[in-house]
């Protein structure tokens, strides 16, 4: 299966809540249709993670893990939060339609 944002190279390991399973199901077929709402669902699986890692469900490597996956971003320090780089892509593409 190829994806266009999804980095199918890496592989979950580990059980996901039922939660995230169904986000997942949704991002991955958005992504394989290059639709745009792409980016509200990953934004969404990106909280959802962080509630399930604020809870003790999963852990910040299993966070780290799902974000390497499933999100577009540049990590410069652990210290240091992700950089969306997909919605000024979005952005971008907006604004040279119109």
């Amino acid at each position: 299966m190829k994806f266009n944002y999804i980095k199918d190279d890496i592989q979950i390991d580990f059980e996901l809540p039922e939660g995230i399973s169904k986000i997942i199901a949704i991002v991955e077929k958005l992504d394989q249709l290059n639709d745009g709402e792409y980016l509200s669902y990953a934004s969404t699986l990106k909280a959802t993670v962080q509630y399930y890692v604020d809870k003790g469900v999963l852990t910040k490597q299993q966070q780290d893990i799902l974000n390497k996956k499933y999100l577009l971003y540049k990590k410069y320090d652990k210290e240091e939060d992700i950089i969306w780089t997909l919605f000024i892509i979005k952005l971008l593409n907006l604004m040279t339609l119109g």
